[in-house]
This record gives C-alpha cells, sequence and structure tokens, in this order.
C-alpha cells in the first residue's frame, strides 16, 4: 500500500490547527482530524483521481499513521 508523505511543516500545521478548531468548540478537533484521515486514505485509494503532479509522494511528507498519533496525544 502506498504511503503519503508530507514536508515536515505539515505536523506542526495540522497541531496548530486541531488546537484552534478544539478552541472553537469542543470535539471539533478531532472532526479535523477525522475529515483529514478520510481524505488521506481517499488519496491513498483512488491516487489518480486527484491532480497529476509530478512523483506527489515526494510533495507530501508523513505518514498517515501520524494522525492516528497525533489524536491519541491531543
Amino acid at each position: 500500500m502506498p504511503k503519503l508523505i508530507f514536508h515536515p511543516d505539515v505536523s506542526n500545521e495540522i497541531m496548530v490547527s486541531y488546537n484552534w478548531y478544539q478552541g472553537k468548540a469542543e470535539g471539533l478537533g478531532e472532526d479535523f482530524i477525522n475529515e483529514l484521515e478520510s481524505a488521506f486514505h481517499t488519496i491513498i485509494e483512488f491516487p489518480q483521481t486527484g491532480p497529476n503532479f509530478k512523483e506527489v509522494s515526494k510533495i507530501l511528507a508523513i505518514q498517515v499513521s501520524f494522525l492516528s498519533n497525533l489524536s491519541k496525544k491531543c
């Protein structure tokens, strides 16, 4: 199964976004993480449905499993 790889700054951006959403309403940060996970799983399952960038996997930089670990830590 292919893995998504993200730019190193993505983990910080996700954490900041999670905290921002969580600050707006309890549970909203979790909803944000769930939506990201869903989108990432869709990209993995149907990689040809999105825009065709040269070697997209090199543009992206963290495994989807990061999100599972993030939701456990937050």
